[in-house]
């Protein structure tokens, strides 16, 4: 039976490039769909009413669907994005604010080693049980 409404995960990370998630045909999930791996961030509160206004999702990666079956779907992928913080001042918070910058880049040697050496946080790697959105 169809469930739409699935909670998506990572099941299993194959290689830098491609993952698995836990849902396939049975989730109405088609070859071509694209997805955005995310880990859910810290709790946001209003400072005035004290109200959660929700929490942060961290984009770790995008994927497109290329093999799709009944329980699952492997994705790849879809660009060679890095993701990396950068501190900067604000008016707002004088001493530092972190800002999340997307780069779009061609995987060249050089750039996988430029990558290897930054320090990059572990929070921005894909691991099994990170949650799947569709875009």
């Amino acid at each position: 039976m169809a469930n739409p409404s699935k909670q998506l995960r990572v099941a299993e990370v194959i290689s830098n490039s491609t993952i698995v998630i836990n849902g396939g045909e049975n989730e109405q999930i088609e070859h071509g769909d694209e997805f955005i791996v995310y880990e859910t961030g810290p709790e946001i509160i209003d400072p005035k009413t004290k109200d959660s206004l929700g929490q942060l999702d961290v984009k770790k990666g995008r994927f497109v669907a290329v093999d799709v079956q009944p329980q699952l779907t492997i994705a790849r992928v879809k660009k060679n994005t890095i993701t990396r913080d950068r501190r900067r001042p604000d008016l707002f918070n004088p001493m530092r604010r972190m800002l999340y910058e997307e780069y779009e880049v061609e995987v060249t040697e050089s750039v996988k080693m430029e990558v290897s050496e930054a320090s990059y946080t572990d929070a921005l790697v894909i691991h099994k049980n990170d949650l799947v959105r569709r875009t």
